[in-house]
């Protein structure tokens, strides 16, 4: 059985920091690119320490999506971490996602049948509605 010298693993984690760094790095350029300097007033030249944890758990289709969903949301505002993964899955926050479900769910229920009209009702109702129209009483 050949197990991975410590060399080779090392050019792993040297591999996967080295994937981490480019993908901040694209991320934080194009939202610079879209932000202009809002972002990096906001979040400087650089990520902060949670931005880079949390973004180095996403993959390269993830930020793109995220991105872009930054571009569609037509926010003049920098997303805050927690509102750009959202971005990166869905595209919806926790909120919105709930709002979703609530409405698929009161769209399912089942509603009572309507009553079929009776006829005498309905010419009493209307007679009713002439007789007020032409001043009775």
């Amino acid at each position: 059985m050949n197990l991975p010298s410590a060399q080779a693993e090392a050019n792993l984690t040297t591999s996967k920091t080295e994937v981490d760094n480019q993908l901040i790095a694209y991320l934080w350029s194009a939202m610079a690119e879209i932000y202009g300097s809002q972002w990096t007033n906001e979040y400087s030249e650089q990520p902060n320490g949670q931005w880079f944890m949390e973004i180095k758990k996403l993959t390269m289709p993830q930020i793109a999506q995220g991105i872009e969903q930054c571009k569609q949301s037509g926010s003049p505002y920098v997303p805050r971490l927690p509102q750009f993964l959202a971005y990166c899955g869905d595209g919806l926050t926790k909120e919105q996602r709930a709002f979703q479900a609530r409405c698929k769910a009161g769209n399912e229920m089942k509603a009572l049948p309507k009553p079929d009209a009776d006829p005498e009702i309905r010419r009493t109702a209307i007679s009713a509605i002439k007789k007020l129209l032409r001043g009775g009483i």
